[in-house]
């Protein structure tokens, strides 16, 4: 017999060696779908447990949770579908070829489609919560500062919206000052005024971070922007003539002659005044900072 001695020289075989690279992308896309996962999550549902203090039903804030677990599914599918285009992308890279090219600018595409698709998908689970509690919260906060020993009950139907009930009583000092009517007038102004600067600030706070927190200021801006449209969707439906008396904007048309045209008007000049001042700053910010590096760096 013969004793086999290993040669400590051989070359190791690269097919017996990971691909390191590619094991460190799959890696980071499956810590990055995990993260953005759990962290949507906790938030929706946080939201949602919110929400169902004001939900009257069990079967609604059944509703309601698996509303919100659905919409995290979803977007779990389709971050794992954005993870596998990225890793299509990353193999494609050797390859230069006009047909690879072609593909990975069709993965690139549907990247980039994705992290916009994830904030959309979150903000209907948004706009049924957080957003429909500002809105009837404004309502209340009115009544509590125009009546006086008046309890407000805010209750929520899930995905439908929700409605403030309040019993009137006596006017506290500022409802005396405004009046009976114009007292009611604020009250059915109030609700859809505070979501609308609420998704402003949204937007806003979104350009803010656009830099330092891609991904946050997406969904800010999303379902800033979604706040925004489902109120002026609102108060579109104003225009209606079945929409019933207890619509904020068709009461406001009736009982103080403001056409629903002129609010829409008014949510759409808000937040882009707000976007106008913001790109402004960039622009000042910018020219700022071009001034400063010529004098430092004279020709």
């Amino acid at each position: 017999m013969h004793a086999i001695q290993a040669n400590p020289h051989a070359p190791i075989r690269l097919a017996e060696q990971p691909d390191r690279p590619v094991q460190n992308l799959r890696d980071q896309v499956i810590s990055d779908i995990a993260r953005k996962t759990l962290n949507e999550f906790l938030v929706s549902i946080t939201l949602s447990g919110v929400t169902c203090l004001f939900i009257a039903t069990p079967a609604g804030m059944v509703a309601m949770i698996a509303g919100t677990v659905s919409m995290v599914a979803i977007n779990l599918l389709i971050r794992c579908a954005a993870g596998y285009a990225t890793l299509c992308e990353h193999d494609l890279e050797s390859v230069h070829t006009r047909e690879a090219e072609q593909e990975r600018s069709n993965y690139r595409t549907f990247i980039n489609f994705a992290k916009y698709l994830c904030p959309l998908n979150f903000s209907q689970v948004e706009t049924s919560t957080s957003n429909t509690i500002i809105h009837e919260g404004g309502h209340a906060l009115a009544v509590l500062a125009l009546y006086k020993d008046n309890f407000p009950e805010i209750t929520i139907s899930p995905f439908e919206g929700g409605v403030t009930e309040f019993t009137g009583g006596d006017l506290s000092a500022f409802g005396k000052w405004l009046g009976e009517e114009r007292s009611s007038l604020f009250i059915a102004a109030a609700g859809s005024s505070l979501a609308v600067l609420f998704a402003t600030a949204e937007l806003v706070a979104g350009h803010t971070l656009s830099e330092t927190h891609p991904e946050l200021s997406r969904y800010l801006e999303v379902t800033g922007l979604v706040g925004i449209l489902e109120h002026i969707f609102y108060a579109a439906r104003g225009l209606l003539s079945n929409c019933g008396e207890g619509h904020d904007f068709r009461f406001l048309w009736n009982a103080c002659e403001v056409h629903p045209a002129v609010c829409i008007a008014l949510m759409v000049l808000l937040p882009l005044i707000a976007k106008i001042i913001l790109y402004a700053i960039d622009c000042f910010r910018s020219s700022n900072s071009q001034l400063l590096s010529n004098e430092l760096n004279p020709l």
